[in-house]
């Protein structure tokens, strides 16, 4: 098997169907072979070959009726029959957010199991000790869009803290923290527990590792519990941990929207 760097066209080819081509990233991911992310990760692993050839360059497009592939597999870029998935899921806190583990441990792939009749992906990320919404889908334009800070889609969280949570800490959070590295976080909006002072709901539209236990701990407070309840529009209702259920493709989209605290609150 030959390996080449840019042995696909580079320019707006276009196929049999007048469709110009696709860089090989986008195509993978709406064929359903997982995130544009993710899919540029097996371009640069060289798992990815058109016409046989192993092409590695992320730019890359496939000539017209080329035959994608990936480890060996053909990728097919059609739409699959009956729409794409969308998945709301309640991670139990313990799982990881990933197709599969090299650990072994459970993913939400596997709390879906077989129910979803055709292999779907997670959008994004949760950390491992948080509970809550994620969405898991075969749309890989979808996942790419709800999943990237540049697209503005906001995640909204609820923690318990270990001790009362003050105004001052709220207004920190609010204006941004310094959460390490450098890194200050940006403006989030933060809404405090009438009823329990110890809880607060925190919404941001970034994604750094472990962000939202970052900023709180930041702030001097430490988290007892932590638990995503939104994803913009689309939330997690009332939906049991390692519960889950189908998207309409318009609910999906809710994802995009702005999140409304108290509009959804038990």
């Amino acid at each position: 098997m030959n390996d080449r760097a840019n042995g696909c066209t580079e320019g707006a080819a276009q196929d049999n169907g007048g469709r110009p081509a696709e860089r090989l990233q986008k195509y993978l991911a709406r064929a359903g072979v997982g995130s544009r992310r993710y899919c540029e990760e097996l371009i640069r692993c060289g798992r990815v070959t058109v016409d046989g050839q192993v092409v590695r360059l992320l730019g890359a497009k496939a000539p017209p009726g080329a035959k994608i592939a990936v480890d060996g597999k053909p990728a097919d870029g059609a739409e699959p029959s009956g729409g794409r998935l969308y998945i709301a899921l309640n991670k139990p806190a313990g799982v990881i957010s990933s197709a599969k583990d090299q650990f072994g441990r459970t993913t939400v792939v596997d709390v879906v199991g077989a129910g979803a009749g055709r292999r779907v992906y997670p959008v994004g990320r949760l950390d491992y000790d948080t509970s809550g919404l994620i969405l898991l889908t075969d749309d890989g334009e979808f996942a790419y869009k709800a999943s990237h800070p540049k697209f503005g889609a906001e995640k909204a969280y609820e923690a318990a803290c270990a001790s009362p949570v003050s105004e001052e800490a709220a207004e920190s959070l609010r204006r941004g923290v310094d959460i390490g590295g450098g890194f200050v976080t940006s403006p989030a909006r933060v809404y405090l527990c009438v009823e329990d002072p110890r809880k607060l709901t925190v919404v941001i539209h970034e994604g750094k590792n472990r962000q939202v236990r970052r900023m709180i701990s930041a702030v001097g407070l430490t988290v007892a519990s932590l638990k995503r309840v939104a994803i913009g529009g689309a939330v997690l209702g009332g939906l049991a941990e390692g519960e889950w259920r189908m998207l309409t493709r318009t609910e999906a989209m809710l994802a995009f929207e702005p999140y409304a605290y108290g509009l959804h609150q038990d």
